[in-house]
């Protein structure tokens, strides 16, 4: 339960993340936000607005990213304990709005944590 309410609080992305430069809530809520997130990738600053959605009862954490390159990607991250703690996984689904781009963003991945 901690490991999952520590990757679910935001706020504490830019502090426990080293590539996130900032997180800025649009709105707030307890299992609802939408957020401004910015991160650097590949040494280059990206932002993109996401709603995030904290499923206490199946402790998964989704993402839907609204504006940006990666518009419409949903992430999900899950957590299930393990004999050595706890393990988190996170998916990426992600369909190029201009399949003509597709080819060059690919080797960009998209990052979330």
């Amino acid at each position: 339960m901690m490991i999952f309410e520590t990757a679910a609080n935001l706020e504490l992305w830019p502090k426990i993340l080293p590539h996130y430069r900032y997180i800025k809530f649009l709105e707030r809520g307890h299992d609802r936000n939408l957020v401004i997130m910015a991160a650097t990738r590949s040494g280059i600053p990206i932002s993109w607005t996401s709603e995030q959605i904290i499923d206490r009862g199946k402790f998964e954490i989704h993402f839907h990213h609204l504006k940006a390159w990666t518009k419409g990607m949903r992430v999900v991250w899950t957590f299930s304990e393990s004999g050595d703690g706890v393990l988190v996984a996170i998916s990426h689904d992600l369909r190029f709005r201009i399949p003509l781009l597709a080819p060059i963003m690919k080797p960009i991945r998209p990052c979330t944590a």
